[in-house]
C-alpha cells in the first residue's frame, strides 16, 4: 500500500515529460511489416516442434511395439 501510494503521485508530477514519438506512415508500415514477419516465423517454430514431438512419439511407440 505504501509503495502505491508514493508512486502514483510521484508518475503523475512526471506525467508531463512524457514524450509520444510521432512516427510516419513508412516507419510503421515497416516495423508492422517486421512484426508480421516474426510472428509468422514463430508460428512455423511451433508447427515443426510439434511434428518432432509427433515423430518422437512415433518413434518410442513403434520401438517398444518391437519389443
Amino acid at each position: 500500500c505504501t509503495v502505491i501510494q508514493s508512486t502514483i503521485p510521484t508518475l503523475a508530477k512526471r506525467l508531463n515529460e512524457l514524450i509520444i514519438p510521432i512516427l510516419d506512415d513508412g516507419v510503421i508500415a515497416e516495423v508492422t511489416d517486421l512484426i508480421k514477419q516474426a510472428n509468422q516465423l514463430f508460428d512455423k517454430k511451433r508447427d515443426k516442434i510439434k511434428d518432432i514431438q509427433h515423430l518422437i512419439e512415433d518413434l518410442i511407440v513403434n520401438s517398444m511395439a518391437q519389443s
